[in-house]
């Protein structure tokens, strides 16, 4: 019997399952203990990356703030037909300021920045007797997990400076926990997500070391790409004194414009290969292609040379549209689940997203109402044409009847 067969017979037998068991039935080796970030990996993400290569930092930045940009309105009323809710409610001064520190903006533009640097974001409801007072964003690779039998018992919070045993238990109701998918988790996609940058960590490591190249190349000259050659023998202590002398004066980026001397008898030979034959370009489009790939932001948007070569400027609305469409929007509602499950109240009060705030997403007008107006002259009655091309156009009188020429 094949292991298909064995799985589908095991599945009719007529004894019933266990109704009340769990599905994660996570072995003991995972059960009652903190399952350990990799903090270092955080750490080398941030300092090699985001801090060092402007390729991981303007991406993160550029997801970052158009995030925050769009605000989170507290609504109530029917679900499918919402309304905002009146300025005196608990839940608007919450999304307005949620903490003392900063504004829905700024809180938003760190939990972002946090979720693409670690593949993580926590946000922790400070919960009393009469709902959240206040939520705050807590450093990803500060927080471990805490799996049981049934799932996740909780979330344990390690503050600067204190020992292992001193952290900060936290329920689950009251942590959002926002993630990248990670294929090979062990808690069946309950435990840590998978940044974006580790799937690139390869290119990010070899853009800095030709920036490093770059960098050193400048500071000592192109000298050690060259050698020195003499027609007679020199002893070790002449060549030193040769190499020495000829570094001191030729060998920084402020001398490669004064003319070379050579004695009699002596010369210079390139051995290296120069910035063209070393391919930079190449390298540089690579690099801007696939870091930016994994972030999932288009190179024109953000002004890389690779974005500017293989686009024009009419292409950049196209792009920031799809951009919107295909990647924030998706990511946008990735944190408006986990905050309708911090926030929603038991008066049915609740948030969402106002994506009417986004320019990119923003009906182009002129091309719908020739649409609506081809529309019409086939037949179509002009209220209908309207509704079909999704303009919202208040009720035209004798809108519901068919054109007709005179």
């Amino acid at each position: 019997m094949s292991v298909i067969e064995r799985v589908l017979a095991a599945l009719r037998r007529p004894s019933a399952p266990d109704r009340g068991a769990s599905v994660y039935a996570f072995p003991d080796w995972l059960r009652n203990r903190a399952r350990w970030s990799l903090s270092d990996r955080y750490t080398s993400t941030v300092e090699e990356g985001y801090r060092l290569n402007v390729l991981v930092y303007a991406p993160v930045r550029c997801k970052a703030r158009a995030i925050a940009s769009v605000p989170l309105l507290a609504i109530g009323g029917d679900p499918s037909n919402p309304e905002p809710l009146s300025p005196g409610h608990p839940l608007v001064r919450l999304v307005r300021q949620p903490n003392r520190y900063q504004t829905w903006r700024a809180f938003n533009e760190q939990r972002k920045t946090y979720l693409e640097l670690a593949g993580n974001a926590y946000v922790y409801a400070d919960r009393r007797d009469d709902g959240v007072r206040a939520l705050y964003n807590l450093r990803p690779d500060r927080v471990r997990i805490l799996p049981d039998s049934g799932g996740i018992a909780g979330y344990y919070y390690l503050p600067p400076g204190r020992a292992d045993a001193d952290g900060v238990p936290l329920l689950p109701e009251d942590v959002a926990h926002t993630k990248y998918p990670n294929p090979l988790d062990d808690l069946e996609g309950l435990g840590y997500g998978l940044p974006p940058l580790l799937a690139a960590a390869l290119i990010d490591h070899t853009d800095n070391s030709v920036t490093t190249f770059i960098k050193i190349l400048f500071e000592r000259g192109a000298m050690p790409m060259g050698m020195l050659r003499f027609d007679v023998p020199l002893t070790e202590e002449d060549a030193d004194t040769a190499k020495r002398r000829f570094m001191s004066k030729y060998g920084s980026y402020e001398s490669w414009i004064e003319p070379v001397v050579i004695d009699q008898g002596g010369g210079y030979e390139r051995i290296g290969m120069t910035f063209d034959e070393l391919g930079f370009d190449v390298l540089d489009a690579r690099a801007e292609s696939r870091i930016l790939s994994a972030f999932g932001v288009p190179p024109i948007l953000i002004g890389t040379r690779y974005g500017i070569a293989h686009s024009t400027y009419s292409n950049y609305a196209q792009a920031r549209a799809q951009f919107w469409q295909d990647v924030l929007v998706p990511e946008l509602r990735m944190f408006e689940d986990d905050d309708r499950r911090l926030l929603t109240t038991p008066d049915g009060a609740s948030v969402a997203y106002d994506l009417s705030m986004v320019p990119a997403l923003q009906a182009d007008i002129p091309p719908l109402v020739e649409a609506a107006r081809t529309l019409w002259t086939m037949g179509v009655p002009a209220n209908q044409a309207f509704a079909a091309v999704g303009l919202t156009i208040e009720h035209v009188q004798g809108g519901d009847s068919p054109y007709k020429e005179d």
